[in-house]
């Protein structure tokens, strides 16, 4: 008696699902080991809110950064270049906007070959 086959669909979606947790993890992986992380603080103060970009370095750290904040009739954009000691917390930049409007927040920070992301939705 013969085994039972299965179809080729069956283990050509298995392939794939199991490729893909694997680049999702070596993608979560990067992120984890990179020389610098990146962190968005907000606080809000009154009808304001500021908006701080933060790179943390694990290690003496040389890189670039892009910032930017989008919204309702919000457009900022600010980026360069920044240096750090290890354990230094760097900061990268900053806004200040009325509070309660809906704005995207995003942080990247490209520091000794590794890329961290950040992003956050306020209101």
């Amino acid at each position: 008696m013969s085994s039972p086959r299965k179809p080729i669909w069956i283990l050509a979606a298995l392939v794939a699902v199991s490729l893909g947790a694997v680049f999702t993890a070596a993608g979560a992986m990067e992120t984890s080991q990179a020389a610098a992380r990146c962190e968005i603080i907000t606080k809000k103060s009154g009808g304001l809110i500021s908006i701080q970009a933060q790179a943390h370095a694990d290690k003496a750290v040389s890189g670039s950064y892009e910032f930017s904040v989008t919204g309702s009739g919000t457009n900022l954009n600010q980026g360069g270049d920044f240096d750090g000691a290890a354990g230094e917390t760097i900061s990268l930049g900053s806004a200040m906007l009325t509070a309660g409007q809906s704005l995207d927040v995003e942080l990247s920070v490209h520091a000794s070959g590794s890329i961290s992301k950040c992003s956050e939705r306020l209101g």
